[in-house]
């Protein structure tokens, strides 16, 4: 394995099976957004977890004086959102 900043680069082994890996463990994390949570300790972790992925995904959130949000991705989400 070989690290350059943050990233890690895997030089052995299928790296596909890794990365489907990967997006199973996103697709999961995803889904817990949305989940009905009972206590409040979940409730706070479910919190941070959004906005860890907003602090990872967003270059910038922008409020209007309308309070309407607006989010500027660091990547094109919808290209990646609608990849088929």
């Amino acid at each position: 394995m070989t690290k350059i900043g943050n990233i890690e680069l895997v030089t052995t082994g299928d790296w596909e099976e890794q990365e489907v890996a990967n997006l199973e463990r996103l697709q999961w994390r995803v889904e817990l957004l949305n989940v009905e949570l009972q206590t409040d300790e979940e409730r706070q972790r479910q919190f941070h977890l959004r906005r860890r992925i907003v602090e990872v995904l967003a270059d910038r959130v922008l409020i209007t004086r309308d309070q309407d949000l607006r989010v500027v991705y660091k990547v094109d989400m919808p290209s990646i959102l609608t990849y088929a």
